[in-house]
């Protein structure tokens, strides 16, 4: 047993500090690894983020043999440890990142719903979509220096929203981001020193002691509405939707009601119902929960009805406020709940009619059956002032035919399908 440093010992060496032997193959794809073999016994399957190789960022190679390493979990039923070092998505591969993570969670998602035990051993930093694989997970263990995060300090800062906050104070970064924080909401989570010893000990305590099985959604929604309600993010904020574009939206008949920027339209029985977040502004934990209480709500009230989710945001908030909460608890949350009417067979559909990007993109896009963009929508990996905060000025969104490519979208929304939908029996394109 090697007794280096977590962080900074070689990845291999990381993996294969997890398994029972050292002769069991690793492969490499880009900046992730992924081994399958056995841990305290027990078949398991690792995937470790190299920090060494684009700050072990996500990009098609990685999503894509992640995906592959899934799949077979949920087919074979073993535990999935993920070694999570990660600054997020690569951005520098534009939109095709942004098309092979929604695919990756999509496989995370149909995981967890499956019973799939995942464990998310934490590195330095997890932020953008490693975080959201991070909340997918059951349980966290923490290094004292591990961030965790929907969005980066220097994103924070960029935000410019109402709350000062200096991304070069490590200090104020840590109380916001680091594992004390974080396991305020999740007190199951656990923290662990900086050694290999360490990472294996927390590995092989989960493994012999997990017994989660799919997680219990109307009990984390309850969970998640407390939280809010414990903060100052709990009031509502108002949509800047333009009424003609609601009205052309929506088929004769349906009444919108809204509930900050979050929207439900119904009508009569077997129809679709349809949910959104609209107004172009970043999704923050309020929308989030109160898109997924009214999904919840249309899943009892229109058993096996199409669903139309309605986007239109600019990305996901980057506020102080919303990263207290661990935004992306409340991102995973939504994912669920629309993976899990999906999975109890609703057709689901997401229409982009406005702007898309980043992890709220995500928890839209994921679990659905279909995304189709408005011809004049906006849909970037991040927003520009995200996008600078990382990587520079560099363009990284597209449109059209980029979407369609890239796997962000299915199809164009044209005027015709915004209004007339198919009988619910046939698909919502």
């Amino acid at each position: 047993m090697h007794d280096a440093p977590f962080a900074s010992a070689a990845v291999e060496m990381r993996v294969r500090a997890l398994l029972d032997s050292a002769c069991v193959p690793i492969e490499r794809h880009g900046a992730l690894l992924v081994a399958e073999g056995e841990a305290a016994g027990r078949r398991v399957a690792i995937a470790s983020n190299d920090v060494a190789r684009q700050r072990g960022a996500i990009g098609v190679e990685e999503a894509q043999a992640l995906a592959r390493l899934l799949a077979r979990a949920r087919g074979d039923g073993r535990p999935v440890v993920l070694l999570l070092d990660s600054s997020g998505a690569r951005v520098d591969e534009g939109l095709p990142a942004l098309g092979a993570f929604r695919a990756l969670f999509r496989e995370a998602l149909r995981a967890r719903l499956a019973g799939v035990r995942m464990f998310a051993l934490l590195g330095a930093v997890c932020f953008g979509g490693a975080s959201l694989l991070a909340s997918l997970c059951a349980k966290r263990s923490y290094l004292a220096a591990t961030l965790l995060a929907a969005s980066g300090p220097r994103v924070i800062q960029a935000a410019h929203h109402d709350e000062h906050f200096d991304a070069s104070d490590a200090r104020a970064v840590h109380a916001l981001l680091g594992p004390a924080a974080r396991m305020t909401w999740h007190d199951q989570d656990l923290e662990r020193t900086d050694t290999l010893q360490a990472a294996r000990a927390a590995v092989h305590d989960w493994i012999m002691a997990c017994s989660e099985g799919p997680p219990d959604l109307r009990l984390e929604h309850a969970d998640l509405e407390r939280r809010l309600l414990q903060s100052a993010s709990a009031g509502l904020a108002s949509s800047a939707l333009a009424p003609a574009l609601l009205e052309a939206l929506l088929p004769p008949g349906y009444a919108p009601v809204f509930s900050g920027r979050s929207v439900r339209a119904e009508a009569g029985p077997g129809k679709p119902v349809f949910v959104g977040v609209l107004g172009g502004a970043p999704v923050d934990a309020g929308d989030s929960l109160r898109a997924a209480a009214m999904l919840l709500q249309a899943g009892t009230s229109h058993p096996g009805s199409a669903l139309v989710l309605l986007l239109d945001a600019s990305a996901h908030s980057a506020s102080v406020r919303d990263e207290r909460l661990l935004l992306s608890d409340y991102l995973v949350h939504l994912s669920l709940v629309i993976a899990s009417l999906a999975h109890a067979g609703h057709r689901v559909a997401l229409w982009i009619v406005g702007q898309a990007s980043g992890a709220s993109y995500i928890a839209f896009a994921a679990a659905a059956d279909s995304v189709s963009a408005a011809i004049d929508a906006r849909i970037e990996i991040l927003p520009p002032a995200a996008r600078a905060a990382i990587v520079g000025s560099r363009g990284t969104g597209g449109a059209g035919c980029d979407w369609l490519a890239a796997g962000v979208a299915d199809a164009l929304l044209e005027e015709r399908l915004r209004l007339n939908l198919v009988q619910p029996s046939g698909p919502v394109t």
